[in-house]
């Protein structure tokens, strides 16, 4: 029953009035993230949209942090530390053998057989045999690996080192001392009583013989790279050297004996290069070189730059038609210094060029994409040090 006084509008203000409370009461009191959700604004074009592919935003078409670009030359040289090889040779003991009695006689015989090793039979020159006799009679007859080495009698002493061709050695040798039998003299007995057997030999220690220097490439570089030689300038003495091999990569690149302190500029094969590090190593097989002058000069393509992809769906595509959205390019550079450089969007682009204190760059593409695959090119005029670099809708 409505009172005297109010009217039915009145009521229906009050009742709308206790509701809007409520609501509000409702909401302040609900936890903040749920808060947050129920007040958040349903405009499709302010939500972020992940990518289910790259785990950028959907929006992000491109994005690269902490990239570091230089103005690329016509011909670039990397240079490489000069290169010291020479050989090592060492007198060494590579076998030693206790002291023995061989001899022969009608009633006793007795001879003796040693085996020995040699580690590395290229680098083994010079080998030796020496021993003394301290006792002797009868013809002394020595035999390596089946062959003749000596056969004399020996007088008491040191003897004359016995020099050992290295074309009857093998990697396990095997060596025997015999003495000569007595003939009709069964009373007598040939006997050699021998210590201080040694085999000696030069060692060559290739230690020193090898180096390896390493130049980097990066991706960019290597993207564009047209050609590449290497320069050097080997410093020897004619006759006392042999040959050299320089190796990039583990692959061959060079193997002669060079002519001494001439100038060499060798092709380079681009599919030795690689992304990131590569490895030249030098080496020889005898003497002494000093290589200086080392240069690897890279030729790049006319078409440089730093070249990233992106890719635009057809929604994506006909909202920028529209009007809808734009796609801008984004840079932020970390560094105060001048910034000169351009871009091209599909070979369409423009120029930047930054003061010391101007450290962001923006630039609306919108008129340059197309449908599908797009293609980004940065070119240097200074170094740039960025921080990132985003192409999105806005």
């Amino acid at each position: 029953m409505i009172k005297k006084g109010q009217s039915p509008g009145s009521h229906a203000a009050t009742l709308v009035l206790i509701i809007l409370l409520l609501i509000i009461f409702y909401i302040l009191f609900l936890a903040p993230e749920e808060r947050e959700k129920l007040l958040e604004d349903d405009d499709s074009t302010s939500t972020i949209r992940r990518d289910r592919t790259t785990g950028l935003p959907e929006d992000v078409l491109l994005e690269k942090k902490g990239i570091i670009m230089s103005p690329f030359e016509q011909e670039e040289y990397k240079e490489l530390p000069s290169v010291y090889l020479f050989e090592i040779i060492n007198a060494k003991e590579i076998a030693t053998f206790n002291p023995f009695i061989i001899k022969s006689g009608w009633f006793d015989k007795e001879f003796k057989n040693f085996t020995f090793a040699i580690d590395d039979l290229e680098k083994t020159e010079n080998i030796l045999l020496s021993m003394r006799i301290n006792e002797g009679e009868g013809i002394l007859t020595i035999k390596l690996n089946g062959h003749l080495l000596y056969e004399y009698t020996a007088g008491k002493g040191d003897i004359t080192p016995i020099s050992i061709d290295t074309q009857y050695l093998k990697d396990i040798n095997n060596i025997e001392f015999l003495v000569d039998g007595v003939g009709a003299k069964f009373w007598k007995t040939n006997e050699y009583r021998i210590e201080n057997v040694k085999l000696t030999a030069d060692i060559t220690d290739i230690s020193k013989q090898k180096s390896k220097n390493i130049f980097t490439i990066s991706e960019s570089e290597y993207e564009n790279i047209k050609s590449a030689k290497i320069h050097f300038t080997p410093l020897c003495k004619e006759g006392k050297t042999g040959i050299l091999d320089i190796l990039l990569n583990n692959r061959e690149i060079f193997s002669a004996i060079p002519e001494c302190n001439d100038h060499y500029v060798q092709p380079i094969s681009t599919s030795l290069l690689e992304e990131g590090e590569n490895y030249m190593t030098f080496q020889t097989t005898k003497g002494t070189y000093t290589i200086e002058s080392i240069e690897i000069s890279v030729a790049y393509k006319e078409e440089q730059g730093w070249r990233y992809s992106f890719y635009l769906d057809e929604e994506e595509y006909d909202r920028i038609i529209s009007g809808e959205d734009d796609i801008e390019l984004k840079i932020e550079f970390r560094e105060n210094y001048e910034k000169r450089g351009a871009f091209r969007i599909n070979d369409h682009g423009d120029e930047f060029d930054l003061d010391e204190d101007e450290d962001y760059y923006d630039y609306d593409i919108s008129r340059w994409v197309d449908e599908g695959s797009n293609t980004l090119v940065i070119e240097p005029d200074t170094r740039l040090n960025i921080d990132y670099l985003r192409i999105e809708l806005v």
